[in-house]
């Protein structure tokens, strides 16, 4: 006994690199574990420096363990309870089903402390950091913050901003926003860290960027948009006689700041259907904010037309795109008998993009009469609405709306699904719609 306390206390001091502290021993239970359950491993370490104190693996279905900790210090319980099912390598081959993330300082005293802890779904989040800008520091510090639950956030040491960085972590399921140390915020951000989204056993992926600080200064053009100037936004009606109609050009900047630099160069593309929809092809406006010449069609002409721009500043590119009807004014939609679904490109950066919903009739034209909600909350949680998911249809609506949406995580091999519902409030009919995106090997 006497050997045990001389180790006990060279070991408190060496772990202080110095520091004097004190251990005491702490009973550790674990709440109700579920039965597919095999392994459970709980890993302490200092919240301050998070630098690695002691861990301890059992057996399920024990679910008490014993271990000796620093007391009156802030410490981080990590608790991972794995199953037999296969998973990422880089976390141990073995997929966790449940696991959480608790604060706790354990005070003095004679007898083992008694600590209870409780588990969550979880699963395993892979973040890849492509080569990004140089840091003054070399280094600096990701932060993944839970956007709900209390469990503290992920710090990961990003060594060299300048070479491919890739870190495996198991968390509970539930969203995270990603960011920089505080102190890097003045050179750094991460642009999509906003809505990941880590799934219960699974394996979830996430590209994230680093940008430098600057490129989003005020007055720097962080969006481009067109915009269609006429009582009816989206809906072309022809007439009698050739038609024609403005698109206007804009940039996006910090709020209260104008566009500092013009972009180097704006391109325009024209996805017709039909293809001579248009009478000519417009041209770009020769600077921002400006209008594209004038769109010209035909008499009585009936189509879709899609237009994209972009615009370069040196090796930043934005683009923004803008959809048309093309119709008859004379020719009147009848009710609405399909749900259609289209996101269009998305942008790959900030991993988002836009949803547009859109009600037709039978014969495929516009119900601009439809009126109604459009109910999105059953579409996987990898996909991170910025507003919310369920959305009124007006006639000012003229039968589409468009949902800004992220897309920064998504699980390994699995599709993800958009879900819409649409009910109408004059005749409470349901129409419903899916769209799939490609998974993410």
């Amino acid at each position: 006994m006497r050997y045990l306390s001389l180790l006990t206390a060279l070991l408190a001091f060496c772990h202080g690199c110095g520091e004097s502290l004190s251990y005491r021993q702490v009973s550790v239970a674990l709440g109700d574990v579920p039965e597919e359950v095999e392994l459970i491993s709980v890993s302490v370490f200092r919240a301050d420096s998070q630098s690695f104190v002691t861990s301890a693996t059992i057996s399920a279905p024990a679910t008490r363990l014993a271990l000796g900790v620093p007391a009156e210090r802030p410490l981080e319980f990590r608790i991972v309870a794995r199953t037999n099912r296969p998973g990422p390598q880089s976390i141990g081959g073995t997929m966790p089903a449940y696991a959480n993330r608790v604060l706790r300082t354990i005070p003095l005293g004679s007898e083992p402390a008694q600590v209870r802890l409780a588990v969550q779904p979880a699963g395993v989040l892979t973040v890849t950091l492509p080569p990004g800008p140089q840091l003054v520091s070399q280094r600096t510090q990701l932060v993944l913050e839970p956007t709900s639950g209390n469990h503290p956030p992920v710090l990961l040491w990003v060594e060299n901003t300048r070479v491919r960085n890739s870190f495996s972590v198991v968390l509970p399921q539930g969203y995270y926003q990603a960011d920089v140390r505080e102190k890097d915020k003045d050179e750094l951000l991460v642009p999509s860290g906003k809505g990941i989204y880590v799934g219960a056993q699974l394996h979830s992926l996430a590209e994230l960027e680093l940008t430098n600080y600057e490129e989003t200064r005020p007055g720097q053009a962080v969006e481009i948009q067109l915009v269609h100037t006429s009582s009816t936004p989206g809906l072309v009606l022809t007439s009698t006689v050739p038609l024609s109609q403005q698109v206007s050009l804009e940039a996006l900047v910090s709020p209260g700041a104008e566009l500092r630099e013009q972009p180097e160069e704006v391109e325009l593309q024209f996805n017709a259907e039909p293809q001579d929809l248009l009478l000519e092809l417009p041209l770009p406006p020769t600077e921002l904010p400006g209008e594209i010449s004038p769109l010209l069609f035909e008499e009585d002409a009936q189509g879709r037309l899609e237009i994209v721009a972009s615009a370069r500043w040196g090796e930043r590119v934005l683009s923004g795109q803008l959809h048309l009807e093309v119709r008859p004014q004379a020719l009147v939609p009848e009710k609405e008998t399909q749900l259609r679904l289209n996101i269009g490109r998305l942008r790959a950066l900030e991993k988002r993009g836009t949803l547009t919903v859109e009600l037709r009739d039978q014969d495929g034209l516009l119900a601009t009469e439809a009126v109604g909600e459009i109910d999105l909350s059953q579409s996987d949680p990898f996909i991170y609405f910025e507003g919310p998911s369920l959305t009124e249809l007006s006639t000012a609506s003229l039968g589409r709306l468009q949902v800004p949406f992220r897309y920064p995580s998504a699980p390994e091999g699995l599709p993800v699904v958009l879900r819409a519902r649409y009910r109408s409030t004059i005749d409470q009919r349901v129409l419903t719609s899916t769209l799939t995106l490609g998974a993410k090997l």
